[in-house]
């Protein structure tokens, strides 16, 4: 199972946001790894969402607008549900 990014460049950062997943985002700087980045983004944000007892929503099948592109982040299994 997984999610996807949606990644598009903000200035000199990379930014991974996760349509289906409300408030989940993060950049990278330059040099760093956008995958590994947006899986602790997404990792925290399930995690939160299971703590606090709600469901996260299905991963949706999501295309890329405009200078973005797809990236599909894995879920732990330790987090799936």
């Amino acid at each position: 199972m997984h999610y996807t990014a949606m990644v598009t460049k903000e200035g000199r950062q990379t930014l991974a946001d996760f349509p289906g997943c409300p408030g989940c985002q993060t950049f990278a700087d330059p040099g760093e790894d956008i995958g590994e980045r947006a899986s602790e983004a997404l990792l925290g944000w399930l995690e939160a969402h299971l703590v606090s007892g709600q469901a996260p929503p299905e991963p949706k099948t999501v295309r890329p607008k405009g200078r973005a592109r797809a990236l599909p982040v894995p879920v732990p299994a330790m987090v799936a549900v």
